[in-house]
């Protein structure tokens, strides 16, 4: 089967390479948007205890929920707030809700702690309907370039933090990890190919190749997603990456050496070749 199969490919190699073209084109543009989540109890069956009883407690307390994020004040020199400064946290709260940012519900200023080097305001945010929803983290993206524009002429410094905060800075450096992990392989697949080979164009074929093959597993994914209901983990993306660079890349070298050692052993580049 496996050497009738390669005689296909290798008699038909650009029919080959486009009906993969079409499939990978109509895969990516058919599949939804693969989404993923880091709250643990989406991965929980529903008959389970802790599940069932939070599902009560939204369906009985639907608007009780602890603030979705914290701005936190404190003097820049590190000394005691004073009736001022108290005063400053109340009007900068004042001045955000006139803002009318979207998705603030509301904010609440709380009386500074016992030592006085801490005063909160408690920001309510849209609740978030899925692990896709985005609003909360928005909002926190404009309270945040808001707020700073706010404590810039005085004498406090502000940082939000919360769960909403949590969430937006855990995406974004994710994100981060991501680009470098990604940028960091690319890199290391050309270069040791270049002087394995010395070709650009043995060195870019697995670039090619595995991220258009990484295209078409992600539209999987969020296809068999979608399909049967499943979430899914926000290591997979990492996983991926890694995974199919490092698996493809070893394939493409044992291919090449393959080629190369029939070449050496008298086949021509157009001479069909058949099995040993």
């Amino acid at each position: 089967m496996f050497a009738r199969l390669g005689r296909l490919v290798v008699h038909h190699p650009w029919k080959v390479i486009g009906l993969w073209l079409l499939i990978i084109v109509g895969v990516v543009a058919a599949a939804p948007k693969l989404t993923s989540t880091t709250d643990q109890s989406d991965f929980l069956p529903s008959h389970y205890e802790s599940i069932q009883a939070l599902d009560m407690q939204q369906k009985a307390f639907p608007q009780s929920a602890a603030p979705s994020a914290l701005i936190v004040f404190a003097r820049s020199d590190g000394a005691q707030l004073s009736e001022g400064d108290t005063a400053s946290v109340a009007s900068i709260g004042a001045k955000l809700t006139d803002a009318h940012i979207k998705d603030v519900i509301g904010l609440q200023a709380i009386p500074p702690s016992e030592n006085r080097l801490i005063q909160v305001i408690a920001v309510q945010l849209t609740k978030i309907t899925s692990a896709s929803d985005t609003t909360q983290s928005d909002a926190v993206k404009a309270l945040r370039d808001a707020l700073q524009a706010q404590v810039k002429d005085t004498d406090l410094k502000a940082g939000i933090t919360g769960q909403a905060a949590q969430m937006l800075d855990q995406v974004e450096s994710s994100n981060k990890g991501m680009a470098i992990i990604g940028a960091a392989t690319i890199i290391l697949i050309l270069v040791l190919l270049l002087i394995i080979f010395r070709s650009p164009v043995i060195a870019l074929l697995p670039i090619v190749t595995i991220g258009a093959v990484s295209s078409l597993v992600s539209g999987l994914i969020a296809m068999v997603a979608k399909a049967f209901d499943l979430k899914i983990d926000s290591s997979v993306n990492a996983i991926l990456l890694v995974v199919l660079f490092g698996v493809g890349t070893d394939y493409i070298l044992f291919l090449m050496f393959r080629y190369r050692e029939r070449l050496r052993a008298g086949r021509t580049r157009r001479r069909p070749w058949s099995a040993p």
